[in-house]
């Protein structure tokens, strides 16, 4: 007990360091020194300037899939001992909080565009950018429904559907059906494989009353420490003979809920996957330098990628929500399974692949990134304008769209 105590321990000091050095990496975005053009600058100084949309976003993102490691490890090291049930969901209540302060404050949308303004993007940057979201989105998806289902006990999902199914004959024992349900759930999370393994394998045994050490052990421990209780029928139900209608409605109820589970815990991933993913997409933004405006260079504008995106994008953000989706799947096997197994070893090399390759984009986005010419504002100034002359309608108003001409061509 006290070795587990201590590894929880640990691990909770191993979330706060991560979760200073989240928000820490995040709000030192805004002091950092731009060049300053009358300054002679190192080499080692320019390289700083250029790689720090870079550097910060990986840290920023670093530590925030290495913290859901480490949660994950607290969730199982805790099952252990009854501890830490409801730790996932405090720490993406947490960066959920933490990501929404910081997005309108540090991340503002002002504060975007001083970061990124008088630069273009590349088509790194343009790829990674749109799928990024998306990538958040499945992973928090996934991993998010994995903590709220199972963090989310009958007692919390009996609070939301108990209303909604209610024996009308039993109206008056609702507290005694909810302590039943709790004792229901502890069955079906507690060793009922250990159980059903061991009469089945004694079951003539049992018949004879020998043999049955292994099966009192896990009754035992079943009924001690996992909360295994008999089902408790009122003294009124059994005066009425309706025992087993009692139970049945326990039962009936119990898989409601339990069918309610995932439901619940898709709700709750869906609606802080969706806050994660919104609110990561300024960080992104600030690293990639795209926030949807023309460049003003050909080579960039023109290109497929950018010209497309409408057409590709929904393929794209898919792709992206499945690689999501499968990283949490990975994980929980490459973290569940021994060292003697294949599965393992595989699941650990998906995990770094995904990791480098994300590493590899990340870096090619910002490296990609140039300043943009007088020129190239130029076409930019341009382009913008035929856009907003045919989105506003401005060829039937004559003066107004003489006028754009005219500015158009001094710019020219």
């Amino acid at each position: 007990m006290s070795s587990i105590n201590s590894q929880l321990n640990f691990y909770y000091i191993v979330i706060a360091i991560l979760g200073i050095i989240f928000i820490g990496s995040i709000c030192i975005i805004k002091y950092l020194e731009t060049p300053n053009k009358e300054e002679k600058e190192t080499k080692i100084n320019l390289l700083f300037h250029k790689y720090q949309s870079f550097l910060f976003p990986l840290i920023t993102l670093s530590s925030f899939f290495i913290s859901c490691f480490v949660v994950s490890k607290i969730i199982i090291i805790g099952s252990k001992v009854g501890k830490a049930k409801y730790f996932g969901i405090y720490f993406l209540l947490f960066v959920t909080l933490a990501l929404f302060i910081l997005n309108n404050t540090i991340l503002k949308e002002d504060n975007i565009i001083d970061y990124i303004k008088g630069k273009k993007f590349s088509i790194v940057g343009l790829i990674m950018i749109s799928g990024a979201s998306a990538l958040i989105f499945g992973f928090i998806d996934n991993f998010g429904l994995s903590l709220g289902v199972e963090a989310l006990d009958h007692t919390m999902l009996n609070i939301f559907i108990g209303p909604f199914s209610v024996d009308k004959r039993f109206i008056q024992n609702q507290k005694t059906i909810a302590k039943n349900l709790n004792s229901v759930n502890n069955w079906s999370n507690g060793k009922w494989r250990s159980i059903i393994n061991h009469t089945l394998r004694f079951k003539e045994d049992i018949r004879k009353i020998k043999g049955t050490k292994d099966l009192m052990e896990d009754i035992d421990e079943f009924v001690n420490k996992q909360g295994a209780k008999p089902l408790d029928i009122p003294k009124n139900v059994v005066d009425n003979n309706q025992t087993h209608a009692f139970i049945k409605n326990i039962k009936d109820k119990y898989d409601i809920i339990e069918n309610s589970k995932a439901l619940i815990g898709n709700t709750f991933s869906n609606f802080i996957g969706a806050i994660l993913g919104a609110a990561l997409l300024n960080l992104f933004t600030y690293m990639t330098k795209y926030d949807g405006i023309y460049t003003g260079d050909s080579k960039i504008d023109d290109n497929f990628f950018v010209s497309k995106l409408n057409s590709y994008h929904p393929l794209l953000e898919g792709i992206f929500i499945g690689i999501g989706c499968l990283i949490p799947v990975v994980l929980n096997i490459a973290m569940k399974r021994d060292d003697n197994n294949t599965t393992n070893q595989k699941a650990w090399i998906f995990i770094t692949i995904i990791v480098l390759l994300t590493i590899v984009m990340m870096f090619l986005s910002v490296k990609g990134t140039k300043k943009m010419t007088k020129q190239d504002k130029k076409n930019s100034i341009r382009k913008t304008l035929l856009d907003m002359k045919k989105r506003l309608d401005i060829s039937k108003d004559s003066q107004l769209n003489k006028s754009i001409d005219n500015f158009l061509q001094d710019i020219l």
